[in-house]
């Protein structure tokens, strides 16, 4: 009731909103949530945080959904987060947060784990990411974007298993 009278009084004040949300998720209301999230951000400026907040709310909300309906909130949690990745800088705490929610929307549950592979990656650990790959297309057999970055991984000088990497990269090419 408090942060309510907070909006009623100060609508512009976004952090009242993002209380509202968070006690709305508390009581597993989540279309109240994702409500007072879109009215956060309608009553502007564009914070990327809340942004990527609804994002997030969205995923969950199509995990627990079936159908039209999910494909409808990954869609949505898709579109917010693809306009964050074009304006938020990538090496941010934000911008990660950014990348990481773009990887669950688009994989599920494999998602965090290629992120994390990712990221291995990036940070010049191959052998790392490369195991954390082999795990996720043990998973998912089908998983194209694990296929070409553990040819990255294959293909690094720290490994260099240039055969092995041709055929990941044939595999990613092959299930496109």
């Amino acid at each position: 009731e408090e942060a309510q009278k907070v909006v009623e009084t100060a609508p512009k004040f976004i952090a009242a909103y993002q209380l509202l949300c968070d006690i709305y998720i508390a009581r597993k209301d989540l279309a109240k949530a994702e409500e007072a999230l879109n009215k956060a951000i309608a009553v502007g400026p564009r914070v990327p945080q809340t942004e990527l907040r609804l994002a997030q709310l969205l995923r969950v909300r199509a995990e627990g959904a079936s159908g039209k309906d999910a494909d409808a909130q990954r869609a949505k949690a898709t579109e917010i987060l693809a306009r964050l990745e074009k304006t938020v800088p990538p090496r941010t705490v934000v911008g990660l947060e950014v990348r990481r929610e773009l990887a669950r929307v688009k994989y599920g549950a494999l998602g965090q784990a290629f992120f994390e592979a990712s990221e291995m990656l990036s940070a010049g650990k191959p052998a790392e990411a490369l195991k954390r790959l082999d795990e996720i297309v043990a998973k998912q057999k089908d998983f194209i974007d694990a296929h070409h970055l553990r040819g990255l991984a294959l293909s690094s000088a720290k490994i260099n298993r240039t055969a092995d990497a041709i055929e990941a990269f044939k595999l990613a090419v092959g299930k496109r």
